[in-house]
């Protein structure tokens, strides 16, 4: 489609056409998606399905943590408490943010090297934070399956990062 639209003239039909496959092949992919979370769902038992919504449910496990957290450190605002839409909106946009810089960082642009860090330092935390509530804890929290993956990124973008200089 990107041909197509970079033609001098654009062939409006062709272009609508490609458009028509893309968006069947993504609604044939959700639902195949959803049939697939369906099915799993349905495998599972009803103790299955209270744990596992127990051990996904990431705020309700995060929200209190932090209120506790904030009374320890006297009521200083942080971390910070958050509900759903608020939460999903702001990863969703960090994400979309990260994902328009990545050309940057691969042009090893100056100005990216100082964000990669901080950024990478903060993803290492937080990993490094859900392997330790884990273990504390003596429990699975939400975000330990994929703490370790984090961590590999976050220590890779550092490494690319001080080879930037």
């Amino acid at each position: 489609m990107t041909r197509l639209l970079q033609a001098t003239s654009v062939d409006e039909a062709q272009v609508l056409d490609q458009v028509d496959q893309i968006l069947n092949t993504e609604r044939d992919l959700k639902k195949t998606q959803l049939s697939l979370m369906i099915r799993i769902k349905n495998t599972l038992t009803p103790e299955q399905q209270a744990k596992l919504s127990q051990i996904s449910d990431f705020l309700a496990w995060y929200n209190p943590a932090a209120v506790g957290i904030r009374a320890r450190l006297g009521g200083l605002p942080f971390p910070p408490v958050f509900t759903f839409w608020p939460w999903l909106l702001g990863l969703s946009a960090v994400t979309a943010i990260l994902f328009a810089l990545t050309p940057l960082a691969f042009a090893h642009k100056a100005w990216t090297v100082p964000v990669a860090v901080v950024f990478s330092i903060i993803n290492i935390g937080n990993g490094l934070l859900h392997i330790a509530a884990s273990i504390r804890l003596r429990q699975r929290v939400p975000g330990l399956f994929s703490a370790p993956l984090l961590i590999a990124c976050a220590s890779w973008l550092l490494i690319a990062a001080f080879h930037a200089r």
